[in-house]
C-alpha cells in the first residue's frame, strides 16, 4: 500500500481501535459492579431469582438461565467455566439449554438445533452471509482504493472525500458482519464438542459432590 492511502485509513483505524478499547473498559468496568451485586445477593437471607438472573446473564452477555439450575451451577466448583462455555451457544443464536434429570443437569441443543439438519442449515446460511459480507468488504476497498487514486490525480478533495467517508463506513460495517458470521458459524460448527465439555465438567462436579457424602 502507498504512503497516502496508509495515511487516509489511519483516523479510520484510530478512531475504530479507540472505539473497541473504549468499549472494553467501560465493559470490564460494568461488570465488576455487577458482580458485587451478584455477590450481595447471593449472601442475602432472601435470594431474588430474577436479581441473580439478570447479573448472571449481564455478566455473560447471554441470555438468562433458568434459576432452579443456575443456583445448582454457582455451587459447582468449576461453575464460571460451565458457564462461559455455555453462554457461547446463548448470546447471538439459541443454541443450548440445560435440562434436569433429578439432581443430575443435562446440557444439550435447544428445539431450534436439535436436530443435525437444522445445524447444518444455520451453518449453510451462516457460510453464505460470510461471502456475501466479505465479497462487499472487498468491494469497498477497491472503491475506496479507485476514490483515492482519483483524488490523487484529479484533486476532486471535496467529493471524493466525502465518498471516501461513506465507502469506510460501509468497509467497517460489513467487516464485522463478516466476523459476526464466521463466529457464529464457528459456534454451531464445534456445539457438540462443547456440549461434551460442558457435561463433563458438570458430572465431574456431581461424582465430587456424591464421593464427598459417601465418606
Amino acid at each position: 500500500m502507498n504512503m497516502p492511502y496508509f495515511f487516509a485509513f489511519l483516523p479510520i483505524l484510530i478512531s475504530f481501535a479507540s472505539l473497541l478499547v473504549s468499549f472494553i473498559h467501560g465493559s470490564n468496568k460494568n461488570k465488576t459492579g455487577i458482580i458485587d451485586n451478584l455477590s450481595k445477593e447471593l449472601s442475602s437471607k432472601r435470594v431474588t431469582p430474577y436479581v441473580v438472573q439478570v447479573c448472571v446473564s449481564r455478566i455473560h452477555n447471554s441470555r438468562p438461565i433458568q434459576f432452579s439450575i443456575l443456583k445448582k451451577l454457582l455451587n459447582y466448583n468449576d461453575a464460571l467455566e460451565i458457564i462461559q462455555l455455555f453462554s457461547y451457544g446463548r448470546k447471538v443464536l439459541d443454541i443450548f439449554k440445560f435440562s434436569e434429570d433429578g439432581n443430575r443437569i443435562l446440557v444439550g441443543y435447544s428445539q431450534a438445533y436439535n436436530t443435525f439438519t437444522s445445524r447444518l442449515m444455520s451453518m449453510l446460511v451462516c457460510l453464505l452471509s460470510l461471502l456475501v459480507c466479505y465479497s462487499a468488504s472487498v468491494y469497498f476497498m477497491i472503491e475506496i482504493m479507485f476514490s483515492l487514486n482519483q483524488m490523487n490525480s484529479m484533486g476532486s478533495v471535496g467529493v471524493e472525500a466525502g465518498d471516501v467517508i461513506f465507502k469506510s463506513i460501509g468497509l467497517i460495517f460489513f467487516m464485522l458482519m463478516t466476523f459476526g458470521f464466521s463466529w457464529q458459524f464457528v459456534i454451531i460448527f464445534g456445539s457438540g464438542k462443547r456440549i461434551k465439555k460442558i457435561q463433563k465438567l458438570i458430572d465431574g462436579n456431581y461424582s465430587r459432590k456424591n464421593h464427598s457424602r459417601n465418606r
